[in-house]
């Protein structure tokens, strides 16, 4: 199962790739420091635990909500 730049390589591991890629290395320094800032926002969600990766348009960046 794929995306415009994502992809499932098993059923436990999602991969960025192209401009999403890029986009995460630009905006969270690596993919490693966007795994670690998305759990610790999920984390701190009181109840379901849901975040978000988006696009902020106004802002022109990627955002965790």
């Amino acid at each position: 199962m794929s995306g415009p730049g994502w992809a499932w390589t098993d059923a436990d591991h999602l991969e960025f790739n192209g401009y999403v890629a890029e986009a995460i290395g630009e905006f969270f320094g690596s993919f490693a420091g966007f795994k670690g800032q998305f759990a610790a926002a999920a984390n701190s969600i009181q109840g379901s635990g849901w975040a978000m990766l988006v696009w902020d348009t106004l802002g022109q960046r990627l955002n965790i909500n």
